[in-house]
């Protein structure tokens, strides 16, 4: 077989399930995959051409270990917020390709800064105080009034993530988010109910040259993490328009030229749409696979085009279609033991992906984070009513074996509570 020539090497910053797509996009595009990791289990590494057992956040490590290469074409951090600052500094000491300016990156990463900036432009969003555990924040979160979303200002995959309505604990909540923090910062938000949803953007002058909108569902409180996303082209034009402004003047105001974008957002009874969250960066799996399923454009490999500084790809859109990506949870505490079922899941009408990330022997916390899901399944169908039910349907066909910290060595099945998120 004649070896297809290479078109260089990429940095792929982080290994976790979230970003298996970027790996084999990459691939596809005829790049070599250089992984960068701390953890030598990480599921993705064996996707990739090389490994770099090293902390994403320890720029001067990585950077010592590509000195000298003259393969290297660019940087990408999927699905990691906090990866993102690694991606600029390592791009510009490297002299490669990076959209990014440093006000994205600390929207993207310090929740405060970001509400900052929407104070600032008028943007819809919500009250909010941030401090370090203490009276003075007690005492402004009591003036915001319950519900509220109690996070780290500056963590990522929902870690210490709480939702607090009346007789909820704030006290424990706030230090919970404390510890999950890298400064020790916590910030307290008015809780913004309505239709949560996913924005999946890709950016070109400052603008949204694409869009692609999921509907998003949560856990039951006191979390708040993420268990479905289901696209198609049913939400309403003005929603999809409000969504557009929105990024654009972000984009502006950050000076982000060129690249993906993602959006939590929250659409109200007042059918006004408000931020959540963004990061300069793709959702993580199974989004990019919705989008490309739903619109036929691959937002993963456009993220990869921006890391190296190829144009964007966006000629394959079509009319919209139905899918919906369910993320798997665990919903004990202890060890993975086995997994069964995925083959038959997989050949279940309208699965197009049965992703399993969890491996023998993870440790699992009863699903406290996104961190620490065990895969997810996507599914197509011509309705989103019907794709969801090929997602149960799915999941409902694999057991996690999960041994549990009482000891007993039982394997339990970790289906049951998934479907309720």
């Amino acid at each position: 077989m004649k070896r297809r020539r290479s078109r260089g090497s990429v940095v792929v910053l982080g290994a976790a399930i979230g970003v298996f797509e970027t790996y084999r996009a990459a691939q596809r595009m005829g790049l070599r995959t250089i992984a960068v990791d701390v953890r030598p289990d990480a599921p993705a590494l064996g996707l990739a051409d090389e490994q770099l057992i090293i902390s994403t956040r320890d720029v001067d490590a990585v950077h010592e270990a590509l000195l000298g290469r003259d393969d290297l074409r660019g940087v990408v951090a999927p699905a990691s917020d906090v990866a993102l600052d690694a991606q600029r500094r390592l791009s510009r000491r490297l002299g490669l390709p990076c959209g990014l300016s440093a006000a994205t990156v600390r929207a993207s990463h310090d929740k405060t800064y970001l509400r900052q900036v929407c104070d600032d432009l008028g943007l819809p969003t919500c009250r909010w105080a941030t401090g370090v555990p203490g009276p003075p924040l007690l005492r402004e979160t009591e003036r915001l009034g319950l519900p509220v979303v109690v996070k780290p200002a500056d963590a990522q995959s929902s870690r210490g993530v709480a939702r607090c309505r009346e007789g909820d604990n704030l006290t424990a909540a706030i230090a919970e988010a404390a510890a999950f923090s890298y400064s020790g910062r916590v910030i307290v938000e008015e809780e913004m109910l309505g239709q949560h949803l996913s924005a999946e953007c890709i950016v070109e002058d400052s603008r949204a040259a694409f869009l692609g909108l999921s509907a998003r569902t949560i856990t039951r409180a006191p979390r708040a993490i993420t268990t479905e996303h289901a696209m198609s082209g049913e939400l309403p034009g003005h929603v999809v328009d409000q969504v557009h402004d929105l990024v654009d003047a972000l984009c502006r105001a950050l000076d982000y030229r060129r690249g993906p974008m993602m959006l939590d957002l929250v659409l109200g009874a007042d059918d006004t749409v408000r931020i959540v969250e963004i990061g300069a960066r793709v959702g993580g799996d199974p989004l990019g696979e919705l989008v490309r399923l739903t619109h036929g454009v691959h937002t993963v490999e456009n993220a990869v085009r921006a890391a190296v500084g190829l144009p964007f790809d966006l000629g394959r859109r079509r009319r919209p279609s139905a899918a919906v990506g369910r993320i798997i949870l665990p919903d004990a505490v202890g060890t993975v033991a086995g997994v069964r079922g995925a083959g038959p899941a997989a050949m279940l009408p309208g699965v197009e992906r049965v992703r399993i990330g969890a491996q023998q022997g993870d440790r699992v916390e009863g699903g406290a984070c996104l961190a620490d899901q065990l895969g997810y399944v996507l599914t197509t169908a011509p309705t989103v009513c019907e794709a969801r039910q090929r997602a149960l349907d799915a999941v409902g066909a694999l057991t996690f074996d999960i041994t549990t910290d009482a000891g007993d060595g039982a394997g339990e099945d970790m289906t049951k509570e998934l479907m309720a998120g």
